[in-house]
């Protein structure tokens, strides 16, 4: 009867769900997942297919999961600029570690957001009360749609509160570091806007110098700033605050959708340019024969060659080919990261930054920009 039905809906929807139930959920409810919905994780086969990866942490549970006010593109309302952006926070008590994810592009919102692609200044810290809206440092340009969906006033929640997403974020987690959480790692990661939007708030969570090294690892991820947001993070990868790991796949044309090639600037100085950050792993299809599995770029400092090796190889005709859709869905991203799993076991993220040939530079020297 109805009792059964609430209880299910309440079980289904019960705070600190560990693994173990996160598995049985999809199981049981798989086809109850709108087909839209299904589609934007890579569909119900995928969904099912993956989810035997949550027994690698079996004790990881999430503590909270935000997606007030957000609604399916076949209900109108999905493309409201009213919606707003969905995020988990993830505990594993056995790594000790805190994930901050951000979901990606799923309803008519996020791709409206996508789209909104002009610069605003990065302002931070982001809303949290008219009285304090202008006490904010700018960190350079980054994309507006983005900024607001992460950083902007928000409508009141189930908590009363319509401070930004970002600085609610924050204080969830300086409460579980400072408590629970003692000594935890902290990670951010998200796929396509929710890869820019956790490069965002990893930057804003490496600013906090109560909080450890932050490490983003964003997939497929689209453009976030200009070269002002690159040198502001330079400057935390320089100080061991950040690290991002960018996942990319070859011929995807969501990370080359906004221009890239730095000598338009020369040509158009009032043309805002987006730069990319972090460590990118660009990962090949596996039936190119000729091509590696994948490989390694970084925006290394001061480098022109360098510069116009990323900005040719991140331009928007590099990511035109047959299947573009598939080629930014989770399926092929799991395909090519599994194929690339014995390259990559090879690498660490710390020992990418600790290479002066990849960065140029040393972690600990920043110097204060002139």
């Amino acid at each position: 009867g109805d009792i059964e039905v609430l209880a299910t809906y309440f079980d289904i929807l019960g705070k600190r769900k560990r693994s173990a139930h996160i598995k049985r959920d999809i199981e049981l409810y798989n086809n109850y997942i709108s087909a839209a919905f299904s589609l934007g994780f890579g569909g119900k086969d995928f969904n099912l297919h993956v989810i035997d990866m949550v027994d690698r942490c079996q004790d990881m549970y999430i503590h909270t999961i935000d997606d007030d006010f957000t609604k399916t593109s076949m209900n109108l309302e999905g493309f409201s600029s009213s919606r707003e952006l969905v995020y988990a926070i993830v505990v594993s008590e056995k790594s000790k570690r805190l994930t901050v994810v951000f979901r990606g592009s799923v309803n008519g919102n996020d791709w409206v957001t996508n789209l909104s692609g002009t610069m605003t200044n990065f302002g931070l810290p982001g809303f949290t009360s008219e009285s304090t809206s202008d006490l904010k440092e700018n960190y350079g340009r980054v994309h507006m749609g983005f900024y607001r969906y992460l950083f902007g006033k928000t409508k009141v929640g189930n908590n009363g509160s319509n401070k930004s997403k970002g600085e609610e974020i924050m204080g969830i987690l300086c409460s579980l570091l400072e408590n629970e959480c003692k000594g935890f790692s902290v990670f951010v990661t998200g796929h396509s806007i929710g890869g820019a939007l956790s490069t965002m708030f990893a930057f804003r969570a490496a600013l906090n110098g109560d909080l450890p090294i932050v490490t983003n690892v964003s997939f497929a991820s689209p453009y976030v700033g200009d070269q002002g947001f690159r040198d502001h993070f330079y400057k935390l990868e320089k100080e061991n605050k950040i690290r991002h790991l960018r996942i990319a796949n070859d011929e995807d044309a969501v990370p080359l959708i906004l221009p890239a090639f730095p000598a338009v600037k020369d040509l158009l100085p009032e043309l805002e340019m987006y730069k990319h950050t972090g460590m990118n792993i660009r990962l090949y299809n596996h039936d190119q024969v000729l091509m590696p599995k994948c490989r390694l770029f970084y925006p290394k400092e001061g480098s022109w060659p360098n510069e116009v090796r990323n900005a040719v190889l991140n331009s928007i005709p590099s990511g035109l080919s047959v299947g573009v859709i598939g080629k930014h869905l989770c399926p092929e991203y799991f395909s090519r990261l599994a194929s690339a799993e014995k390259e990559l076991k090879r690498i660490t993220v710390e020992g990418l930054y600790q290479d002066v040939h990849i960065t140029g530079w040393e972690v600990g020297t920043y110097k204060a920009f002139k």
